[in-house]
């Protein structure tokens, strides 16, 4: 992320609703791939995740957060809060 113009938000933030639309996603399997990914960056080799463009939150019934409205390159959809670390960046 681009520190200098991009406020990190952490997954617990993402989940109490701190993102704002347009904010930049990064998705990793588990705390081990993100390990993998700063060695990579370190060593200059291509960090694996998958990056995504926040829209908005997704609420059930009784108005509770339960995941995101998101973009990528496969277009627009929701995806549920799941077990997948999430690490996000709304701009400054």
């Amino acid at each position: 992320m681009l520190g200098y113009i991009q406020e990190l938000i952490s997954w617990s933030d993402i989940k109490e609703g701190k993102l704002k639309t347009g904010a930049l996603i990064q998705i990793w399997r588990n705390e081990e791939t993100i390990e993998s990914a700063r060695e990579s960056l370190d060593n200059k080799l291509h960090p694996s995740g998958h990056a995504i463009i926040f829209i908005s939150y997704l609420y059930n019934e009784n108005n509770n957060r339960i995941g995101m409205i998101i973009r990528d390159h496969n277009g627009v959809f929701p995806i549920l809060f799941d077990d997948e670390l999430k690490v996000g960046g709304n701009w400054k």
